[in-house]
């Protein structure tokens, strides 16, 4: 029976498929010897490249260009021996006649295309019968059917390829596995393009480069240092050539510091730049030098507000404001922004009160404390991208003291020997860091160790005072005055000497039943406050809502007459002051000012003495002028109209100061109540007035006169002499009023001594009679009754 056209076509089919499972495993061989062939050059191109790299020290540019070749080389081979192959048409026939090459017997392509071929032909169109095309086929196929197609393939070449193949990638892994190290630093070069260099007897370390960058302050002198370690002869040049981005490029020499240590200092950086450095039989891996932006602070502000302020005040240090104070319990907020995000601050201070910086943001840092004592820190930034440090910030903030109030007192117009019916006029002056509450004139009147005695009945007190006029004695000879033992400092009592009391006018005295030790301080007698301001009492000042001042100045007059001195008491005044410290009222005293109580007489007597000094100075004076008129008669020359001039001017000094001691000696007798009104006007009228005339107008109008002698000599001589001689005749004057002043004065105190002595016997007389029993009293009858 003849088949059908399908059953032909099965038998095609079936042939073609064992034909494409041989074609299949044909190509598999193809892949496998193309791939061993690629892994086999590729493998040994990159072991090539290590050796070459280890030897030269290929450069990226150079290993670039070997990675070309390395790719070039695969990709051929790859494509010779795979890519070229799979291309081909191998389709039953091509396949059949592949095997026929390989093996013995008859041809299998003959009868593969007879299979293949006849079961599509027509037989119409080829003159051919079916029975006999179907009958070929079948004989075709019978042939075919007991071949085995895959026998001809070479199943050990295939293995061999594999083998090939697996031991091309072993051989790296295996050398990867013994040196880790090459094979690390092969795989940083040739896959991630460092320049890490291969190690050799010399090698060289950059210090401060991390990742192939060196992080520079910008603008600042750089200075690098490259450590050298050698395993043979040591290192003598280190070299290094720098790349910059804009600018020539740089070949400089490191200087040798020591034994391995290179440096060198370069010139502030502004751009990135990229160093070579070698020397000996290594290199340095090539690195980047990067300026990046030291951290520094950029603003700079400090909130305070004090416990009197209403309101916060500011200061800002980015504009000048350096020094600044504080007061105590003073709350400080302190802020300040950097140029970069800083993730560490290290502060340095001897503040407890100083707590660390908060991070407001990446920028900004703040902290608060309360101001009790100077505060000093010193700021370390630290950048949080680059790790520079800042340089060292200092910054102070001190304290501003309330400082306890400064007093003077100072008093005018009387010595420290005063009547007990004197007035003492007094300038108080305050001042205070930030105002004064209150201010005070204390007065102490200690109480005498032994009874005090009455200057003016006991002749110890008070010494004789010579009768004898000054104008009398030699005129070369200089009185002094000699200060009465009285105001030495050693009676000052104790309490006069401690220059700070608690409060001066809370001292409680000594109880009167209690009598005080023999060498104990005497305990004041009396104790009074005189307020200046606002009102201060003896408990202080008083709590009323005055205005803080800054500074006091107080003109207060002391009138003595109220307190009922004796002769021969003390009286201590000194000045307190208190102000509005935030710590606390701080208060202060003056230095104690001692008077001595002394007797109308006695005080009398001194300044009496002492204008008959005055007298003896002005006397002097007046021979001076007298010896200037009688030179002006004779002198014509300017030399020496020049020594009459100087002469002159002499002489107007003097008779200045003998002025202002006398108009001292007025005041004084004013207000210690000496000598009465009409004393006071006789010395105004008949010597101040006339010797402030001379002084302030004859006398400067001479000198006037006797310079133009100078430039002009003989000019107006006898104007001059006419009005050197009224100078002369109008000292002669008040001389001549000052002697009468005298006599006057001797005048009055030999009245008041009668009256005194009359006085006395007037009281002894009464006495008497008092202490006379009345039976012995009887009346006289005449003068002459006993």
């Amino acid at each position: 029976m003849i088949p059908s056209q399908t059953s032909l076509t099965s038998l095609r089919e079936q042939i073609a498929s064992r034909l494409a499972v041989v074609r299949r495993a044909l190509l598999g061989h193809f892949l496998a010897e193309g791939v061993a062939r690629t892994l086999v050059v590729t493998v040994g191109l990159l072991l090539l490249s290590l050796g070459l790299d280890w030897w030269l020290d290929l450069s990226l540019a150079a290993r670039i260009i070997y990675w070309g070749v390395v790719l070039a080389s695969a990709a051929g081979l790859l494509f010779w021996f795979v890519v070229r192959p799979w291309r081909l048409p191998l389709g039953p026939i091509d396949v059949a006649a592949a095997l026929d090459q390989k093996r013995t017997g008859p041809p299998l392509a003959s009868q593969v295309a007879s299979v293949i071929q006849l079961v599509d032909s027509n037989p119409d169109q080829l003159g051919e019968s079916t029975a006999m095309r179907e009958q070929a086929v079948r004989a075709s196929y019978a042939t075919l059917e007991g071949i085995d197609f895959r026998s001809a393939l070479n199943t050990k070449h295939l293995w061999t390829a594999i083998a090939v193949a697996v031991g091309s990638l072993l051989v790296p892994a295996g050398i990867a596995v013994a040196f880790p190290s090459t094979a690390q630093l092969w795989a940083e070069r040739w896959l991630t393009g460092s320049d890490r260099p291969w190690p050799r007897s010399t090698r060289l370390e950059v210090i401060g480069v991390r990742n192939g960058v060196l992080q520079v302050p910008r603008g600042e002198v750089v200075a690098l240092r490259v450590k050298v370690t050698d395993d043979k002869a040591p290192t003598q040049t280190v070299r290094l050539r720098q790349y910059p981005q804009e600018g020539p490029t740089q070949n400089l020499t490191l200087e040798k510091f020591a034994e391995g240590d290179f440096r060198l200092e370069l010139p502030p950086q502004q751009q990135t730049s990229r160093v070579e450095l070698w020397g000996g039989d290594g290199r340095a891996e090539p690195f980047q030098i990067v300026p990046v932006d030291r951290p520094r602070i950029v603003k700079m502000v400090l909130t305070a507000r004090g416990p009197r302020d209403t309101e916060p005040k500011t200061y800002d240090f980015t504009s000048g404001e350096s020094a600044v104070r504080l007061l105590p319990q003073t709350k400080v907020h302190f802020q300040f922004e950097t140029n970069v995000e800083c993730d560490q601050i290290a502060v340095e201070t001897t503040s407890k009160t100083v707590g660390q910086f908060v991070h407001a943001s990446p920028k900004e840092h703040a902290v608060d404390w309360l101001h009790t004592e100077p505060v000093s820190l010193r700021l370390v930034l630290t950048s949080r991208e680059s790790g520079l440090e800042s340089h060292p910030i200092s910054v102070s903030i001190g304290e501003l003291p309330d400082r306890a109030p400064r007093l003077s007192v100072r008093h005018s117009g009387v010595r420290l020997r005063v009547t007990p019916a004197a007035t003492i006029p007094f300038t108080v002056s305050v001042r205070d860091d930030f105002g004064v509450a209150g201010a005070a004139l204390s007065l102490e009147v200690p109480s005498p160790k032994s009874p005090a005695r009455d200057p003016e009945t006991d002749p110890k007190d008070t010494p004789p005072v010579d009768a004898a006029k000054p104008e009398e004695k030699p005129a070369e000879e200089k009185p002094t005055e000699e200060k009465p033992a009285e105001e030495k400092p050693a009676e000052k009592p104790a309490e006069a000497t401690d220059p700070k009391p608690a409060d001066p006018t809370k001292a409680k005295p000594t109880p009167a039943a209690e009598p005080a030790p023999v060498n104990s301080p005497a305990v004041p007698s009396i104790k009074r406050t005189e307020p200046l301001y606002p009102a201060m009492t003896a408990d202080g000042p008083e709590p009323l809502p005055v205005p803080l001042l800054p500074s006091i100045d107080r003109e207060h007059r002391l009138d003595l007459a109220s307190l009922k001195l004796e002769p021969g008491q003390s009286l201590i005044v000194f000045g307190t002051a208190v102000d509005d410290c935030v710590l606390g009222p701080q208060s202060t005293q003056s230095a104690p000012v001692i008077f001595r109580i002394v007797s109308d007489k006695e005080l009398f007597k001194e300044i009496l003495l002492r204008q008959q000094q005055l007298r003896v100075r002005l006397r002097k004076a007046r021979d001076q002028a007298d010896a200037i008129a009688t030179k002006l008669k004779f002198d014509t020359s300017s030399d020496e109209a020049q020594a009459t001039t100087r002469q002159h001017l002499v002489v107007t000094r003097e008779v200045g100061q003998v002025t202002q001691g006398l108009e001292a000696t007025k005041i004084e007798m004013e207000l210690n109540k000496l000598g009465g009104e009409e004393a006071i006007q006789l010395i105004e009228q008949i010597i101040l007035k006339p010797l402030r005339s001379l002084a302030d107008n004859d006398l400067p109008a001479q000198r006037a006169s006797l310079e133009g002698l100078i430039t002009a000599p003989g000019e107006g001589v006898e104007e001059i002499l006419a009005a050197q001689q009224k100078i002369v005749a109008d000292m002669d004057k008040i001389l001549k009023n000052m002697s009468q002043w005298d006599s006057f004065i001797d005048i009055v105190n030999q009245v008041d001594e009668v009256i005194r002595v009359e006085t006395r016997v007037r009281d002894r007389t009464e006495e008497l009679k008092k202490a006379t029993p009345p039976e012995k009293k009887k009346e006289p009858n005449s003068i002459f009754d006993n």
